[in-house]
């Protein structure tokens, strides 16, 4: 068998692997680099949403754009514009049809395989990528394969949602629903998230944090009561269903895999743990691998660290720990602080002084009792 040689090897078609794909792209001399992009085919049924201040490399792929959030619990409800920010959704039909239809066929230097990638070894100044009866070789090899020893994450972030239709026009288009917990059926963490698209269109999600998935009838039935309660006399009729599942992990995550191939999406960290949000980072992590291509690494890469992963891990250890208190949290952060200010810290960008105003107005005592806890873990001391 004559193995294959390529410049690039990009493991996984997802949303990391198209979008380094694109960037990559942009390299001076592309035409002149063999890639090949390996992916096993399964389905994928992802759509994104991401806020910006500025336009996105995939800014033509979004079919809707909302300028102002609500968050609602029993106590308290706000509803404001997110500027310098707009929040805007992809759906997963649009940026696969992109991709495979229109992208990849202009790239005449770009092969893309069916296959089901068994295993990465480092071989000759480069890799041995091995898939059933094929393998093929790459100078440089991207993976969006989570090394098998990496551990499971203990939270969940885990949905369904509805795309429903109403009789008549009831949503307001411009608004999208970033958490509403007004509607408590269950002794866990979960909200509704709602974006609507037009005046009578929408997708309606019924969102949990938890360690595992629920039966299908439980999100059913959040929803119902929901839009029961939300738009009373209503009739609405349910055009098409998603479901999906997030990892929330408190782990830290490598840059490099087994072989020392560079991991790239979900393996390398770019789920904000916390909040699930991946778009934006591995948009930001494409721009910055592409940037540095044939560079010897390791460099800096937007995965969470330093005080913000400290901060994702203690709001991870209160859900696990107390997930009664979770909704008090998010009230307290949605009273106290504008949406600007939140899509800010979200994303990682406040300062540490903008990050004590936020943590001044919220319930100090469980915070505190993860971060001793947090801080004896990592000495050693049980």
């Amino acid at each position: 068998m004559v193995l294959q040689k390529f410049d690039i090897v990009i493991i996984g078609a997802g949303c990391a692997g198209l979008q380094l794909l694109q960037q990559l792209s942009l390299l001076e001399n592309w035409p002149d680099y063999k890639v090949l992009l390996i992916d096993d085919g399964a389905e994928k049924q992802q759509s994104w949403c991401f806020w910006s201040a500025s336009g996105h490399p995939l800014q033509h792929l979004v079919t809707k754009t909302w300028h102002q959030l609500t968050f609602s619990a029993a106590s308290f409800s706000t509803c404001q514009p997110i500027q310098p920010y707009a929040y805007h959704y992809i759906p997963g039909s649009v940026f696969f049809d992109y991709f495979n239809h229109q992208f990849i066929p202009q790239h005449s230097n770009i092969t893309v395989m069916r296959a089901r990638v068994n295993h990465v070894t480092k071989l000759g100044g480069g890799y041995l990528i091995k898939a059933q009866e094929m393998q093929w070789w790459g100078q440089t090899c991207y993976s969006s394969l989570a090394p098998k020893e990496s551990p499971k994450p203990e939270l969940w972030q885990h949905f369904k949602g509805w795309y429903i239709e109403a009789e008549q026009d009831v949503l307001d288009t411009d608004t999208a629903i970033l958490m509403d917990y007004t509607v408590q059926l269950y002794n866990k963490v979960h909200f509704v998230y709602v974006l609507p698209f037009s005046g009578n269109k929408a997708l309606v999600e019924a969102t949990f944090f938890s360690e595992r998935r629920e039966d299908e009838e439980t999100y059913d039935r959040l929803i119902t009561a929901y839009l029961h309660q939300a738009f009373p006399y209503i009739k609405f009729k349910v055009t098409a269903t998603e479901v999906g599942c997030i990892p929330m992990s408190r782990h830290s995550f490598s840059r490099y895999g087994a072989a020392g191939e560079v991991l790239i999406g979900q393996a390398a960290g770019m789920v904000k743990a916390s909040t699930g949000y991946t778009f934006n980072r591995i948009t930001r992590d494409s721009i910055l691998l592409a940037k540095h291509f044939g560079e010897k690494l390791p460099y800096q890469w937007p995965a969470t660290r330093g005080r913000f992963r400290f901060y994702d891990q203690l709001l991870l250890n209160i859900i696990i720990a107390k997930p009664y208190i979770v909704r008090d949290i998010f009230t307290r952060l949605f009273r106290h602080a504008t949406m600007p200010q939140v899509l800010r810290f979200l994303n990682e960008q406040t300062t540490l002084a903008q990050e004590v105003g936020i943590f001044l107005h919220l319930p100090w005592r469980p915070f505190l009792k993860q971060a001793v806890k947090h801080i004896f873990n990592r000495s050693g001391t049980k």
